[in-house]
């Protein structure tokens, strides 16, 4: 019985390691780009534009495209969300750049 259940493991193991590359290296191209290369190119320019730049409300819709919606409504309307006035100590800090 000791010998039947050594056996079985062991075919068990053996199968295991067999198949495991089938099933790790089975898809050409596991990994799909996030980008078109037309959409890269296009956000590529983006970036050599406004790398380091600011984002404020005077700008925001030349941006708007790139950024979610509800980060461009912050932007828009920051009395509604209860931002602080401009000036404050806060209100250069952002998610994108440090002060």
């Amino acid at each position: 019985m000791k010998q039947i259940k050594q056996i079985t493991m062991n075919t068990l193991l053996v199968a295991a390691i067999l198949l495991l590359p089938e099933f790790c290296f089975s898809q050409q191209n596991p990994i799909a780009p996030a980008y078109t290369s037309q959409e890269l190119k296009k956000i590529r320019k983006w970036e050599k534009k406004w790398v380091g730049k600011r984002i404020d409300q005077s700008n925001i819709e030349q941006v708007s495209e790139f950024l979610p919606e509800s980060q461009v409504e912050i932007y828009k309307n920051p009395e509604k969300w209860g931002a602080p006035h401009e000036g404050t100590l806060f209100y250069h800090c952002s998610l994108y750049t440090y002060p």
